[in-house]
């Protein structure tokens, strides 16, 4: 069984399944168990080794900054349409907000777009409520 790590809302829930088993590990461990807990490590360790179309740049303890490059698809569009497209595919958005703040989500507060080597890249200034 192999665990769909895409983002940072699923990396968590893995290591927070294997704390699980690590720390509670019931009266038996059965073979099957071992296996997922062995095949739950390797998909937390290629999403956190993969290469990464994006740097921190700047990280403090409530925000960060990444830059990130574009796909290189959106290289003849325009900018309105590549800011169109990151807001749609790339920014941090907070379903969960209750107004009451101390959600731990993170949300995206601007993006700044320009081009280098005729391509489009992004300071993304991502921001965590707390």
């Amino acid at each position: 069984m192999v665990r769909d790590i895409h983002d940072y809302d699923s990396l968590k829930e893995a290591y927070d399944d294997l704390l699980m088993f690590e720390r509670f590990p019931g009266p038996v461990r059965s073979e099957r168990v071992e296996n997922f807990v062995t095949q739950l490590k390797r998909d937390i360790r290629e999403y956190v080794n993969r290469v990464s179309d994006c740097h921190i740049v700047r990280d403090e303890l409530d925000s960060f900054v990444e830059l990130v490059k574009l796909p290189e698809k959106l290289s003849p569009l325009s900018k309105e349409s590549v800011l169109e497209w990151f807001y749609m595919h790339r920014a941090y958005c907070d379903d969960r907000y209750d107004g009451m703040g101390c959600s731990g989500q993170f949300f995206t507060t601007r993006v700044r777009l320009f081009r280098r080597r005729g391509c489009w890249y992004a300071y993304h200034f991502v921001s965590v409520d707390m």
